[in-house]
């Protein structure tokens, strides 16, 4: 079974180019942000107003939030931008604690068209102002940012109580920060205010270790024809460069899904023709016990993404002392068609004597393992001599009740022939916790290094 992968090789390998092609040559910060040299600059902008620039700094040195609006930074995460690294907090905000209203409804000139479904708006503001620090203590002010929101919602689909996650994304130089991030209405009436402490790696720093920045499990990726420019608030998303990200935020999963990892690897080095050379080792555990071990994978490329089935490979082994005969890779599926249904598998004889007109009966059984049907087919050696192996394959009418199968093998005239099993089966991950581990090794420089993130079935 082939898993799309969600984001182009391709495109993963243009991140890369972009990234080593301006590596130490930038500013951070958004284009129309940067000076020009050799230009005389006006009078810096208001990005932040006196009203809010005055409660953010009042509660700073305490954290003191402020619950006019309520809010949650509750995760960030970190990707490189050149020799920087946009910061990406998330936020959570409750819908009845936005300003929503009903907008404005279009005047429609023809009578004939049906009306177009009523909205709610909610126009407001996010102000951010990122401080150094200097040994846990807040000094200058490193950038201050101001995002202009307007949120639509269908008035059916509103849900008041429902509580949205929100991210943006912004360019800083390594360093440990402080960001004051005020949501407010446009009439500064209510100011809602957090704090929020990180730090931003230098990538230059890597000299003999590795690390990544932190893993998501992507559920959607769309590719965009530009970057941002400017910084804006995304719902349900995040921005990075030309790409846009809707990643798993609880790493929960339901029975069968499949998952695909995101990351950049940190401190890879690329060889004297400037490629990589990385291998990722991944795994699942419950516990202290394996539950998926996947096969090690290689990139050309320090930004890494990789589609994951979560799905057992189980060794089935059945003994009897008694046995004549040993099945082995059997398995059973609804043929191509969808009228039929086919089982087929291997048999062999591992009794000292040769065995006639052995026949492979198959039952299909419902989920409660209730009898449906049955099929059975002489196995293609006849006889099967001692140590010898047959291949056997049945095919019956396809029932969509059918969810369970067995097979058994007698000769013609109905007497059983006792056998053993031995044979693999991939099974969807059961729902529980789980620790997934990554293991990276660069072989350009022989660098390592693990991550593990948690994540559930249900």
């Amino acid at each position: 079974m082939k898993m799309k992968k969600l984001i182009a090789p391709a495109l993963l390998a243009g991140f890369v180019f972009g990234l080593l092609a301006v590596m130490s040559s930038a500013a951070p910060g958004f284009p129309q942000e940067k000076e020009k040299k050799d230009v005389k600059q006006p009078a810096a902008k208001i990005f932040i107003p006196k009203e809010v620039r005055d409660v953010m700094l009042q509660g700073l040195q305490a954290r003191q939030t402020r619950p006019d609006i309520p809010f949650t930074i509750f995760k960030s995460a970190f990707l490189p931008a050149r020799d920087a690294f946009y910061i990406i907090p998330f936020l959570k905000i409750k819908n009845a604690d936005l300003p929503f209203m009903p907008a404005a409804a279009a005047q429609i000139a023809d009578a004939a068209v049906a009306p177009v479904q009523p909205k709610l708006r909610a126009v407001f503001d996010v102000f951010l102002q990122f401080h150094k620090m200097d040994n846990g203590v807040p000094t200058q002010i490193a950038k201050e940012v101001y995002i202009p929101v307007t949120l639509e919602e269908d008035t059916a689909a509103y849900d008041p109580n429902k509580e949205e996650w929100y991210s943006v994304a912004y360019p800083l130089l390594p360093g440990n920060y402080l960001l004051a991030i005020a949501v407010t209405t446009h009439d500064l009436k209510k100011i809602g205010m957090q704090y929020f402490e990180f730090s931003l790696p230098d990538l230059k720093s890597y000299t003999k270790e590795m690390d990544t920045t932190p893993v998501f499990f992507l559920k959607n990726y769309k590719e965009l024809p530009a970057a941002e420019t400017v910084a804006q608030l995304h719902k349900g998303c995040f921005r990075y460069s030309i790409a846009q990200f809707s990643p798993s935020i609880d790493n929960t999963f339901a029975v069968g899904d499949s998952l695909e990892v995101f990351f950049f690897a940190l401190g890879a080095q690329p060889n004297d023709q400037n490629k990589y050379d990385i291998e990722c080792q991944y795994d699942v555990k419950q516990g202290d016990k394996e539950a998926i071990i996947f096969a090690p994978a290689k990139y050309e490329t320090p930004f890494i993404s990789q589609p994951l089935f979560l799905k057992q490979t189980l060794q089935i082994k059945k003994t009897d002392n008694n046995a004549k005969l040993l099945l082995s890779g059997w398995s059973w599926s609804k043929t191509q068609s969808g009228n039929s249904i086919e089982a087929k598998g291997d048999v062999k004889n591992i009794s000292t004597a040769s065995l006639k007109n052995v026949e492979a009966v198959v039952t299909f059984s419902d989920k409660d393992n209730n009898k449906i049907s049955q099929a059975s087919v002489l196995i293609d050696a006849n006889p099967i001599l001692a140590n010898q192996s047959s291949t056997f394959k049945i095919t019956g009418d396809f029932n969509p009740a059918i969810s369970n199968a067995t097979v058994e093998f007698k000769v013609q005239n109905g007497e059983k022939i006792v056998n053993s099993e031995e044979r693999q089966e991939s099974r969807d991950l059961p729902p529980g916790s789980y620790t997934f581990t990554i293991k990276l090794t660069d072989k350009v420089s022989s660098r390592t290094c693990s991550k593990t993130v948690d994540l559930t079935v249900k």
